[in-house]
């Protein structure tokens, strides 16, 4: 009885990590598909909300601020990033879906490098938001404050992008 208990649980927690790493490749997974893709369409479907579009000259943006997601897309269509805000940030309703690399936004900065290893390179401070790229990895994590010193700097928002190799 309790063998089979446990082999449940077990299950239980398999499929539920299996749909956990699922999801956070699949936004991944966008990046650099065209607009008309399926894989997009499915996932804007999914979103169920009409997006407001903002246009400028070499891209535009897909803006959900009650999902806490936006798409920047080039002018030929192409998905360029996209943008996880967390509650508030940029008048936006804090994502609510997995984040990639097991990221949340109760993370601090130190917790961040932990889970993400030393980034590639840092930039902002001064007058703009301080943030941290990984290249590698895909992920650009832009912090609450300027400090750049501050290590338990909240996440404001994270880009995903193109993995560089």
């Amino acid at each position: 009885m309790r063998s089979k208990s446990i082999i449940t649980t077990v299950t239980i927690l398999v499929v539920f990590l299996m749909s956990c790493s699922t999801k956070e490749v699949k936004l991944q997974k966008l990046i650099g598909q065209p607009i008309t893709s399926q894989p997009i369409q499915n996932y804007l479907n999914e979103i169920d909300v009409e997006p407001e579009i903002s246009k400028y000259d070499d891209n535009y943006f897909y803006i959900f601020r009650s999902k806490g997601i936006d798409f920047s897309f080039s002018t030929s269509d192409t998905l360029k990033a996209i943008f996880l805000f967390s509650e508030s940030a940029d008048n936006h309703r804090q994502f609510q879906e997995q984040i990639p690399y097991g990221i949340t936004f109760n993370d601090t900065r130190k917790v961040v490098e932990e889970k993400l290893g030393p980034p590639d390179n840092l930039g902002g401070g001064g007058v703009i938001s301080f943030y941290s790229n990984w290249d590698k990895k895909g992920i650009l994590i832009t912090y609450k404050s300027i400090d750049q010193e501050d290590m338990m700097n909240r996440i404001h928002h994270i880009a995903l992008t193109k993995k560089e190799n």
